[in-house]
């Protein structure tokens, strides 16, 4: 059985996260906290009609015997918990962005590394069906060489439509390309089986919230891989209300072009063919979500479909992205962290 604390309640997808795991009967919740008393902070709290169990994560630290930490509080504090749990030997699934500094993400693959404990993050995209589908198709090389891609992923924000309010305090999100962009990052990284190695550039700024003008609602960024391909990604919060959009995703190999979005669309141009009908397999049984994943490699020993590494890397391009648009530094090596 394993022995699960659910620290920190503050992004809309722990709910998600939580249900995934009470439905694994070799899982079992033994702690919940959420550390700020303030109604609007168990606001998902209130949703989930969940009873928690502790006022800190020390007192879980302290007094609890678990395996392992889910946690999705906001962005800035997810680090802290991260590095808490896994120096105490726990193993970690955070939602993403699993941390907001490289200091963080250093010291959490070196305890990870060094203590042998699985951390992954919620790179939910990987468990649909047509991302599964492209991945395939790339690695049986249908484009070819991986030459380049783009995605765009713009979100809606919702300010005081639903977004929790933290998201515009200072010091708490910390950065929309390490928010939003690791999705794509992943995506291309997972399904090319191609590195980042370079931010060529990043680009932040704040096109439609005055009220908020420290928030990134605007957040691109322009990359090179190992075999000098590149990638261009647009990952902004300026989806007008009752706009929104899936993940677009477009790549170009030597041989051939894939078109596909996170609702279900793939379109496969193959070079001298033109259009070449494709048929979207289903995603992996033995793991539907990234909670099951996760759970199942560290109690089963199953294969995971987010691997650490892919955790780490995706997460160290995002942050380098994030850290690029901010001092205006280009051409900025992505470092290995695993």
């Amino acid at each position: 059985m394993l022995k699960i604390a659910v620290v920190g309640f503050r992004h809309g997808h722990i709910m998600s996260l939580v249900r995934a795991a009470q439905q694994l009967g070799y899982v079992k919740i033994v702690a919940m906290v959420e550390e700020d008393p303030s109604d609007e902070a168990r606001e998902y709290v209130k949703q989930m009609r969940i009873k928690l169990t502790h006022e800190t994560f020390d007192q879980v630290l302290d007094s609890v015997p678990f395996d392992a930490l889910i946690t999705s509080d906001y962005f800035a504090k997810r680090g802290t918990h991260i590095l808490k749990a896994l120096r105490a030997g726990k193993h970690v699934h955070g939602d993403k962005p699993l941390c907001t500094s490289m200091g963080e993400l250093r010291e959490i693959a070196r305890l990870a590394r060094e203590k042998n404990l699985f951390v992954t993050t919620a790179l939910t995209m990987r468990y649909l069906p047509v991302f599964a589908t492209v991945r395939k198709l790339m690695r049986d090389g249908a484009i070819g060489e991986f030459c380049n891609g783009y995605s765009f992923g713009v979100h809606g924000l919702a300010y005081r439509a639903g977004r929790p309010m933290w998201f515009f305090e200072k010091g708490k999100q910390l950065g929309t390309i390490n928010d939003l962009l690791v999705h794509g990052i992943d995506m291309v990284r997972w399904c090319s089986g191609r590195e980042f190695t370079k931010v060529i550039a990043g680009t932040v700024g704040n096109m439609s919230l005055p009220e908020v003008p420290w928030f990134q609602d605007s957040a691109q960024a322009f990359y090179e891989l190992d075999n000098g391909g590149k990638y261009f990604g647009d990952s902004s919060y300026l989806a007008p209300a009752k706009c929104p959009s899936d993940w677009v995703f477009d790549v170009w190999g030597t041989t051939g072009r894939l078109h596909f979005d996170s609702g279900g669309g793939l379109v496969y141009h193959k070079a001298n063919e033109g259009p070449v009908p494709v048929k979207v397999e289903p995603g992996p049984a033995h793991a539907p979500n990234c909670v099951e994943d996760w759970a199942s490699h560290i109690v089963r020993g199953t294969e995971p479909i987010i691997t650490r590494e892919d955790t780490l890397q995706a997460t160290a391009a995002a942050l380098t992205a994030q850290e690029s648009a901010e001092s205006g530094k280009r051409d900025v090596a992505i470092p290995r962290v695993v």
